[in-house]
């Protein structure tokens, strides 16, 4: 009789174990209305704040377009006194900044998930140190799964309010040169979903 209730105590044990990480994981996957997105061709004005990159760049050139002509792009880099021109058939990749961006619920819900896996395992590990049965152990899991939960999100809002970054847009230029012109200028935005 000791055996079979070993066994069915440590076969609830997992069970509470693959049921939480289930729980975990599901809290995990991102969940967003779906939403219009897009930038217009219009975003892409001198006074703009843009982004290239491109291998022929020692690194990116970050800064405001000072003007966009058939076969080049000109950019005042940040801390610069005057514009870098960047040939249009040159491999590159032109970015128009959409402003800085706060990272909170993302971080919060992070925090929540990983704060709720470690505290699941410790209130389980607790529970199994001390021996408890039954309801002890479901007991000792919701609790540490609760603390962990609140400490998380409050970590990982935290972590979340102080790392705002700027977000990037990509704005495609195709150059195409013909024959006896010095080229034309194609202008098409191309958007993540």
């Amino acid at each position: 009789m000791t055996v079979t209730g070993a066994r069915s105590r440590s076969a609830g044990t997992v069970r509470g174990a693959l049921v939480g990480l289930a729980l975990a994981g599901a809290l995990a996957c991102p969940v967003r209305p779906a939403r219009a997105q897009g930038v217009t061709v219009g975003a892409l004005r001198p006074g703009a704040r843009v982004r290239v990159l491109g291998p022929n760049l020692a690194q990116p050139i970050v800064g405001r377009l000072t003007a966009l002509a058939n076969d080049t792009l000109a950019v005042l880099p940040e801390g610069a006194a005057s514009p870098t021109r960047i040939s249009l058939e040159d491999p590159i990749e032109v970015q128009v900044s959409q402003g800085e961006h706060s990272h909170l619920w993302p971080w919060v819900w992070k925090g929540v998930v990983v704060g709720s896996i470690v505290g699941f395992v410790a209130g389980t590990l607790i529970a199994n140190h001390e021996s408890l049965t039954g309801s002890g152990i479901t007991h000792d899991m919701v609790i540490g799964t609760g603390i962990g939960a609140g400490a998380g999100a409050v970590t990982g809002g935290v972590i979340g309010a102080v790392l705002p970054s700027e977000r990037w847009k990509t704005v495609y230029l195709s150059y195409r040169k013909t024959a006896g012109r010095s080229g034309s200028l194609q202008v098409g935005l191309r958007l993540p979903l």
